[in-house]
C-alpha cells in the first residue's frame, strides 16, 4: 500500500481495505498505458485531481508532488464512491480507469462514470476544450451518481484555490 508521511510517498504494507484511494485498471489497459502511450491526458488529469487542481507535473517528481497533500488525501477518505473514466475510440481502442475513494471494498459497479472520445480528452489536456462547454455540449458522457462528480471537482478546485491564496 502507498502512502504519504510527512510530504514524501512510500510504501509499506497493509490492506487495501484500508486505502484511501485505489486504482482500478484492467491488465490489457495497465499495458497500454504504460507501453503504448494509451491514456496518457487520462493519467495527467487524474494526477491533476489527486493534486487538488489542473498544475502541470514533471515527470515522477511531479506524481511524488501531486499525491503528497495529506489534507486532499484525508478529505478524499471521506468518500466511499468509484470514479471510472472510459475514453472511447482512440487509436488502439477504448481505454478505461478507474479510482476507488475512501477506505473498504472495492463494489461490483462503478458509483459515476464518465465517457469520453479519444479526440475530446486529447483536447481537454491540451487546454482546447473546456470540460463544462463539452459536458453542455454532449461531447463528455456521465452515467450513475452526477452529484459525486460535482462535489468531487468542487474538492478539487477548492483545494486549488488554498494553494494558490497561500502563495
Amino acid at each position: 500500500m502507498c502512502e504519504v508521511r510527512g510530504g514524501k510517498l512510500g510504501v509499506r504494507a497493509g490492506s487495501r481495505i484500508e486505502a484511501v484511494l485505489t486504482l482500478i485498471q484492467s491488465v490489457d489497459d495497465w499495458r497500454g498505458a504504460l507501453w503504448e502511450g494509451r491514456g496518457g491526458f487520462v493519467a495527467k488529469a487524474a494526477l491533476g485531481l489527486l493534486k487538488g487542481g489542473a498544475g502541470k507535473t514533471n515527470g515522477a517528481a511531479g506524481a511524488a508532488a501531486g499525491l503528497a497533500d495529506p489534507a486532499f488525501l484525508a478529505k478524499l477518505g471521506g468518500f466511499d464512491a468509484v470514479l471510472r473514466t472510459v475514453v472511447t475510440d482512440g487509436p488502439a481502442g477504448d481505454w478505461s480507469i478507474a479510482f476507488k475513494l475512501g477506505p473498504g471494498e472495492i463494489p461490483a459497479q462503478a458509483t459515476t462514470t464518465v465517457s469520453i472520445h479519444h479526440d475530446d480528452a486529447a483536447a481537454l489536456a491540451r487546454r482546447e476544450l473546456r470540460p463544462l462547454e463539452a459536458f453542455l455540449a454532449g461531447r463528455i458522457g456521465v452515467a450513475g451518481n452526477l452529484m459525486f462528480a460535482m462535489q468531487l471537482q468542487a474538492l478539487a478546485v477548492g483545494v486549488a484555490k488554498s494553494r494558490s491564496d497561500a502563495t
